[in-house]
């Protein structure tokens, strides 16, 4: 997966309140950015990278709320999609880990970052 030649740059970075995937791509066709874009919403969805990251996020988030006082929600996951050479994104897509927005007034439901939007 993603092996693709016209990736030529594929970063992670961890803010508080989003995980940020960019991914930078050169000379790529509409059927190749499509299943790039499948490619990383699938993977990004997937039980085996989701065991690893919702114990992450939710371990940031406890942190967060003990220096708070108050729960916050968990991270989305954001992609972002960008000609190499520029910062310029041509697509982007997030996911949450609740069904909306963490509000403490309330109980949410859980999607698992299975949507993106």
């Amino acid at each position: 997966m993603l092996s693709r030649d016209y990736i030529v740059r594929l970063e992670a970075e961890q803010g508080p309140a989003t995980l940020f995937i960019r991914c930078g791509f050169k000379d790529i066709s509409e059927a190749d950015m499509a299943a790039l874009k499948t490619e990383l919403q699938t993977f990004l969805s997937s039980e085996g990278f989701l065991d690893e990251y919702v114990p992450y996020a939710r371990g940031e988030a406890e942190k967060d709320a003990a220096s708070a006082g108050v729960m916050q929600h968990m991270s989305n996951i954001q992609i972002d999609i960008y000609p190499a050479g520029t910062d310029r994104s041509v697509w982007m897509s997030t996911a949450r880990y609740y069904t909306q927005p963490y509000r403490s007034d309330r109980q949410m439901e859980v999607d698992n970052y299975q949507t993106w939007y």
